[in-house]
């Protein structure tokens, strides 16, 4: 455990008592941030985003496609839903407006898509259970690139919690596994070793997450993980790249980092 960690835990109670804003009332049931410090919050059947630099509120209703499986907004700009039920990924643009037809990833020949993350070139990397591999789709849905079955690399069954792709690398944390980190190619580069969490923030110097009873941080200059105990009032967090989000039953606060 790092003196870094405890401090910065520490701090945060401090910020977070003196300085926390209220920026969603209601039940929560997803909160994101992207890199130029907007928020992105899920809430009955709705998509919210906003943020310091945004006027006012941008709204997306999901009420058509069901509940919302995943969230991507690596890319400011073309945010990447996915709706897990109905195989569909839809794109929209910075103030939340539709950009394309939806995609229907079983009308491609992708029936058990289990994640999606958006990727460069207004992109996308599936998971496709069925085959065990991860792939890369144009816009259009035309496959780019295929890794193949990933039993090559380890005989075991493979259950992707979170997959994110930040500087040209795709980021696969795995059920007892660790997180896998592939090339634009779909080749491994590495894995790290990190636990079963349900999102990763990825920046230039290190990894973060929590549970609701620890804080994890992967740095990658030392390639040590080192974790945390939260305290009780701590609980409940999203670390995002520029705050930290304190989900409650019936709102959502935030501070800076």
């Amino acid at each position: 455990m790092q003196v870094s960690s405890i401090v910065f835990v520490f701090c945060s109670l401090i910020l977070m008592q003196l300085r926390s804003q209220c920026i969603v009332k209601g039940t929560v049931d997803l909160i994101r941030e992207d890199h130029l410090q907007n928020w992105y919050c899920y809430t009955q059947n709705k998509l919210i985003k906003g943020g310091a630099q945004m006027p006012r509120q941008q709204f997306f209703s999901t009420l058509k496609y069901g509940a919302l499986t995943q969230m991507d907004i690596q890319n400011p700009m073309s945010t990447v839903l996915y709706f897990k039920a109905y195989q569909t990924v839809l794109f929209l643009d910075n103030l939340l407006v539709q950009k394309a037809e939806a995609l229907r990833l079983d009308e491609l020949g992708y029936p058990q898509v289990e994640l999606v993350c958006s990727s460069q070139l207004q992109g996308i990397w599936i998971y496709n259970q069925a085959n065990a591999e991860l792939l890369k789709l144009n816009k259009f849905g035309n496959c780019m690139v295929k890794t193949g079955n990933l039993a090559q690399y380890h005989r075991h069954y493979f259950e992707p919690l979170v997959m994110s792709e930040y500087n040209s690398f795709l980021y696969v944390l795995f059920k007892n596994l660790g997180i896998w980190v592939f090339d634009q190619f779909g080749a491994l580069k590495q894995q790290i070793s990190f636990p079963n969490v349900d999102y990763i923030t990825i920046g230039a110097q290190d990894i973060i997450s929590t549970t609701d009873t620890y804080q994890f941080r992967y740095v990658f200059t030392t390639a040590v993980l080192d974790s945390v105990s939260l305290p009780q009032k701590a609980q409940h967090l999203y670390i995002g790249p520029q705050h930290i989000f304190n989900i409650f039953k019936d709102s959502v606060c935030t501070y800076k980092r």
